[in-house]
């Protein structure tokens, strides 16, 4: 199920996806998750939207990265697919050139990005 949702403080639509998808999924709030995304940026070096700067800030929070790899002939999930599967938990979801989040079986996004292919995740 899809729910419309933007954290964003100001309400703002931006590309802060990164941003929204951490805060939302680990129910901290857009400021806190844009601070530790620029505080590990800082220490690894890494930019602060980059997959390996968001695995470092969800790994902080536990979250698990989780790899998608479909047989060969098989589909990748889409995001709404994942968030059924994965009913009772957080999970962060990246897409092509987008970062979403599921809870509990429902992601929340600013536009309905359910039909696209799952390429990563992570869960808590």
């Amino acid at each position: 199920m899809f729910e419309k949702f933007n954290i964003n403080p100001k309400g703002r639509k931006t590309g802060d996806c990164t941003t929204r998808a951490i805060a939302t999924a680990a129910g901290i709030t857009w400021k806190e998750a844009l601070r530790m995304q620029y505080e590990t940026a800082l220490y690894s070096g890494y930019s602060v939207g980059s997959t390996e700067n968001t695995d470092r800030v969800l790994q902080q929070l536990a979250f698990i990265p989780c790899k998608v790899a479909p047989a060969r002939g098989e589909k990748r999930p889409t995001v709404h697919e994942l968030a059924e599967r994965h009913n009772k938990n957080a999970l962060v979801i990246s897409v092509a050139g987008h970062l979403t989040c599921a809870i509990d079986g429902t992601y929340f996004d600013l536009w309905d990005c359910g039909n696209k292919s799952v390429y990563k995740f992570w869960i808590k």
